[in-house]
């Protein structure tokens, strides 16, 4: 998987330099392309995309799939609640 050797070839320069920096490593956790997937309908979604369209794009059968993979962030949900007054 490349993305996995991406990361891993930059985690383990940021080691030697944090080392040597004397400092904590900031390291980049490991991800992979489905999680850009995910990401990917939760935008659209966000931006009000027709869901048959969607769906379309994406090659779920039904609107339950595609729900699956859509998760808020936490600044929307924020959001949200203001405009209820709630918050």
């Amino acid at each position: 998987m490349k993305i996995k050797k991406i990361v891993d070839s930059r985690n383990k320069q940021e080691m030697v330099c944090a080392k040597k920096d004397e400092r904590e490593a900031e390291l980049i956790p490991l991800f992979t392309a489905h999680i850009c997937r995910h990401t990917y309908i939760t935008r659209c979604k966000e931006k009000k995309m027709d869901r048959d369209i969607l769906r379309a794009v994406v090659g779920h059968v039904s609107d339950e799939t595609t729900d699956k993979y859509t998760h808020m962030r936490p600044e929307t949900l924020i959001a949200e609640i203001k405009l209820l007054g709630l918050a």
